[in-house]
């Protein structure tokens, strides 16, 4: 058992992640702004303290690490819109990066000679425009939005900070995180809300257009390619991070994703046969930077962490994500 902070906790994956900490026996010491966060989302239970607290803020990070005994991070804070990062690139750098700094200073000085292992929730966006090849962790990384090099911006200050202050970490490079718990008890509940699949499900209820960016990229519908990975999935790859960390595991970077590529009109046309409601869909002009297809290799997770997306075959990914849509809104 162990006391782990979690940045961010009110967050899409983050929520997730809670159940398979406390399923396993941990305490959760929460700081999230609500910014973003959904404070209904987190479950009520004893083992979960929640303060409402900005990692801007060092010293409540400090005070938060002192007075819970940390032993274990995981930080999931951030700002997570690449179209907004091109509009607001000072906020992204100063969250994404200045709050993590913020969250490695405190780290140290918390425990100067063995500070609290960390789980970092990274993303494909440090990849950059990779189309045409499987993303491997070993790939040059170069992002084009603001949020991908913000990203990258935090990875490389938890590299250094490993290098000299023996911080140790692991780094999760999610692809695009789909689906909702199956129990219905949390889910994708973004404002505003920019995933394709939740988008994609609003449309068909709601009877609205569905804004589709371009038709000219080179894949077999002439639109983009995307690796969808079930948030279950990311929430279990967490839990095995942390214990990998705990039980002595050497820093690393990971891949998460499912390792198929699926097109958006293929993701639309199982949406309308799932959903049984047609999509109304509102061709675009593509967006500028943005890659034809994102597919990852994910082996390396399966072999030092044991870990393998189970729950992330596109089919289980909409019907979870559908479920949630008609659990929220009571309509078919």
């Amino acid at each position: 058992m162990a006391h782990v902070l979690v940045t961010g906790g009110a967050g899409y994956v983050a929520t997730h992640a809670l159940f398979s900490l406390l399923e396993a026996g941990h305490k959760i010491i929460i700081v999230d702004n609500l910014c973003r966060g959904n404070l209904h989302l987190i479950p009520s239970h004893p083992d979960i303290v929640f303060i409402q607290g900005d990692i801007l803020d060092p010293n409540l990070l400090f005070d938060t690490l002192q007075s819970y005994s940390i032993d274990a991070v995981m930080h999931y804070a951030a700002l997570a819109y690449v179209e907004e990062s091109y509009r607001k690139p000072d906020d992204y750098y100063r969250v994404n990066a200045l709050g993590t700094f913020n969250l490695l200073q405190a780290m140290v000085r918390y425990r100067p000679a063995s500070p609290p292992p960390l789980v970092f929730s990274s993303s494909c966006a440090v990849y950059g425009d990779v189309s045409g090849s499987i993303i491997k962790e070993t790939m040059d990384l170069l992002p084009i939005s603001p949020y991908g090099k913000s990203k990258l911006c935090a990875e490389w200050m938890i590299k250094d900070f490993f290098n000299t202050y023996n911080l140790h970490y692991v780094i999760l490079r999610y692809f695009n995180a789909a689906g909702a718990d199956t129990n219905n008890r949390i889910g994708e509940c973004h404002h505003p809300e920019t995933h394709l699949i939740p988008l994609a499900i609003q449309a068909a209820r709601t009877h609205q257009q569905f804004s589709v960016n371009g038709l000219d990229h080179p894949t077999k519908d002439g639109s983009a390619l995307r690796d969808f990975v079930h948030v279950l999935d990311l929430a279990s790859a967490h839990l095995l991070s942390l214990n990998y960390l705990l039980n002595g595991g050497k820093p690393s970077c990971f891949n998460l994703g499912s390792g198929a590529g699926f097109t958006v009109l293929e993701v639309l046309k199982l949406i309308e046969l799932k959903f049984g409601k047609n999509i109304m869909l509102n061709i675009k002009s593509r967006r500028p930077g943005d890659p034809s297809s994102l597919v990852c290799d994910s082996s390396r997770a399966l072999h030092s962490l044991g870990w393998s997306p189970v729950h992330s075959s596109l089919e289980q990914i909409i019907s979870d994500a559908i479920a949630w849509d008609r659990y929220c809104y009571g309509v078919g």
